[in-house]
């Protein structure tokens, strides 16, 4: 279902709530995706990171407001509060922010990005074979880190 909300409404919300946000943006209809949002939800250090599908109103907002290409499908995001990184850049940057042992992942970011991102590449071309389509139900308190959540909620009458 989807809400309706004015173009102001929207750049207000971007702008103003997810200023300096740590932001993953994930293949919403991708079943490996979903669970790789769990894993995040289940493993990070603290509860900082916000999470939107690609296919969302709020991330074409994001990304068309700051001037960032539209985002594809097969590419994970990561907007870091100043940065947007991509594919494996995206993937080591977000595993900095998990606990022990997770976190030691960033440690490939000495590998080569073509190599990384050559791995990247054929896990993204791969994901829906890696995994069954699984749906992601955030839990009450998890919505509050889903922009499309907020939105809808702030949208009730």
């Amino acid at each position: 279902m989807t809400t309706e909300h004015s173009v102001e409404e929207e750049h207000y919300f971007c702008s103003m709530v997810y200023n300096g946000q740590k932001i993953v943006f994930y293949d919403g209809d991708c079943g490996f995706c979903n669970r790789s949002i769990r894993f995040i939800l289940l493993y990070e250090k603290d509860d900082t990171i916000h999470f939107a599908a690609i296919q969302s109103d709020f991330t074409a907002h994001f990304f068309n407001e700051r001037g960032y290409p539209s985002p594809t499908l097969d590419s994970l995001y990561f907007f870091d509060g100043k940065e947007l990184l991509v594919r494996s850049d995206a993937a080591l940057a977000i595993s900095r922010h998990l606990k022990f042992p997770w976190g030691l992942l960033n440690f490939f970011k000495w590998v080569p990005v073509k190599l990384r991102d050559a791995v990247y590449s054929f896990v993204a071309r791969n994901r829906r074979k890696l995994g069954a389509q699984s749906c992601f139900v955030p839990t009450l308190e998890q919505r509050k880190r889903f922009p499309e959540f907020i939105q809808a909620q702030q949208q009730k009458p």
